[in-house]
């Protein structure tokens, strides 16, 4: 797996690539599965490559947060809340 960092003018794009190969069941969730309040992701298939383009314009990793940051008990409520809203649709 390969991870490159790509900006345009206005996006900036994490892609990652494998070589691994998809199930065509696997290949039609990738390619048509949005997540409300997951990273956007575009995924292409070509020359027996796999490479997903997460749009992450504007965000930032959340280690790179903790580092400018320390995490209180209100920040942490407020990332649990989000998780588990997120796994419960």
């Amino acid at each position: 797996m390969e991870i490159e960092y790509k900006r345009e003018l206005t996006k900036s794009y994490m892609c990652v690539k494998t070589d691994q190969d998809f199930l065509p069941f696997e290949k039609e969730i990738l390619t048509r599965s949005s997540i409300l309040g997951i990273v956007p992701v575009n995924t292409i298939f070509a020359d027996a490559a796999t490479v997903c383009w997460y749009d992450i314009t504007g965000m930032q990793a959340f280690d790179h947060a903790l580092e400018m940051e320390m995490m209180d008990s209100q920040m942490l409520t407020q990332f649990l809340v989000a998780y588990v809203e997120r796994l419960n649709g």
